[in-house]
């Protein structure tokens, strides 16, 4: 049988397109459970030609049935809305269970055709043409991925959707803004007066901020560096400021992380040994380098340069991001602190988990 594919679709001007439409009020009695904030997609196609003198992109064309998006849908179209779209692709596993397997993201994204399609005893469908400015490809089980901009200069410009925030009362208070204050500090000279402005918002705004510029870590000049390369801004001579701060308020930044919170199974170290080469172990999958792998993890998240984010992974799971700017390397746990995953990030993944706190 074919994959299961599922789209996570998010407007510029709309905001969350797919939200509501694996719903019965969507879909009727074809509601998916699991997947009430997504579309179900039942076909896609896609390409790509060489000309000869680089990649030329074709659009991508999938077909869904006629659900709470269809009139979003022309809205967008006839809006020219700028679209963030997210395939992802299931599979059956050899455990006979559903699994996440395949990925495809399109930026800059804007819909160039949609057909609809009302055949007798059949579902009624539409076809949806989609050209874009970035595809990303990756398999998520082999860890493979190509990606593609047309035009490298505009990546930032690129529209992609912000995390929601918990609640309606903390859109100004969440970790993100701590650390984009911390940036301001830098910028300006003023530490202790963005410091007071993250205490006065409350919620998760302090521990941003204290992740960013704390006693701990303004010896390492690459979170300065971090902050430079994300935000665009660079400041020298803080460490006298942010002592001072430290002795003033007595602020302990950072729990000791202890070895007993977290937790490893053997078979999750087995899944992602791939990924222990970044941690400096190589050889076999084997009972010693497995332990070895353990504790070369536990080890980057008990270093004191070692950051605590908490975000997502893949836009999907809720995480804990344990990130060292010094290394490029980020370990991911579950809220219980189970290990998931970890290896050394790209470029691309280091400016998306400092700003979207996300990485994929």
């Amino acid at each position: 049988m074919s994959d299961i594919v599922y789209l996570k679709l998010i407007g510029e001007q709309q905001g969350d397109i797919s939200d509501g439409c694996g719903t019965t009020d969507s879909v009727g009695n074809r509601w998916q459970r699991n997947h009430v904030n997504e579309i179900f997609v039942f076909s896609l196609s896609s390409g790509v030609t060489n000309t000869g003198k680089g990649a030329n992109l074709q659009s991508l064309t999938f077909s869904k049935q006629i659900d709470k998006s269809s009139p979003l849908l022309a809205n967008a179209i006839n809006n020219n809305e700028n679209l963030f779209l997210a395939f992802w692709f299931y599979r059956i596993n050899r455990y006979g269970q559903w699994e996440k397997y395949y990925y495809i993201q399109l930026r800059g994204a804007s819909i160039s055709r949609i057909q609809l399609r009302i055949i007798k005893d059949e579902i009624d469908t539409e076809i949806i043409s989609v050209n874009y400015d970035y595809i990303l490809s990756k398999h998520l089980i082999s860890n493979t991925e190509c990606s593609y901009l047309a035009l490298p200069a505009e990546y930032n410009k690129l529209f992609v959707p912000t995390p929601k925030a918990q609640t309606h009362t903390h859109t100004l208070n969440s970790a993100g803004v701590g650390r984009l204050l911390a940036a301001g500090g830098i910028y300006n000279g003023n530490v202790g007066g963005f410091r007071d402005t993250a205490e006065k918002l409350g919620g998760d705004a302090v521990e941003g901020y204290d992740q960013i510029l704390n006693e701990k870590t303004v010896g390492v000049a690459i979170t300065a560096a971090s902050i430079a390369a994300v935000y665009g801004l660079g400041r020298v001579g803080l460490e006298s400021e942010v002592r001072a701060l430290e002795e003033s308020r007595r602020i302990e930044t950072r729990t000791a992380v202890r070895f007993n919170d977290f937790k490893f199974s053997t078979k999750q170290l087995q899944k992602k040994f791939k990924h222990a080469i970044d941690f400096g172990i190589s050889g076999t999958t084997n009972k010693q380098n497995l332990v070895s792998f353990k504790n070369a993890v536990r080890k980057h998240m008990d270093m004191v340069d070692t950051i605590k984010i908490k975000g997502k992974y893949r836009w999907d799971s809720d995480v804990c991001h344990y990130f060292n700017p010094s290394t490029n390397l980020n370990v991911m746990t579950d809220f219980d602190g189970n290990f998931i995953s970890g290896w050394k990030l790209s470029e691309r993944q280091r400016h998306d988990l400092l700003a979207l706190e996300n990485v994929f």
